[in-house]
């Protein structure tokens, strides 16, 4: 039978262990991603775009899984998305 000693405070929860590992330089920090995102969030129900940035409720949810290709794809058709919904 093994038994094992540990003093409660040297076990660090997995939060503090990820802390320590960010402030000794060796984690990455995440980098922030590109949004059209103004804070005005309000989603229009007859054309189902968000009044603020132009974009469709499915786009917003899966905004952070997309690559930054395909979010900036989407960010150059705002500008027509918003124009046209302004012009109707």
């Amino acid at each position: 039978m093994r038994v094992y000693r540990f003093s409660i405070n040297s076990v660090k929860s997995p939060l503090a262990c990820a802390k320590t590992r960010i402030l000794a330089g060796r984690v990455d920090r995440p980098t922030p991603i590109s949004t059209p995102c103004i804070k005005v969030c309000a989603v229009s129900g007859q054309i189902g775009l968000c009044m603020g940035c132009g974009r469709t409720l499915n786009e917003i949810a899966a905004w952070g899984r997309l690559d930054e290709a395909q979010r900036q794809a989407i960010m150059r058709d705002l500008p027509r998305r918003l124009a046209a919904e302004a012009s109707a």
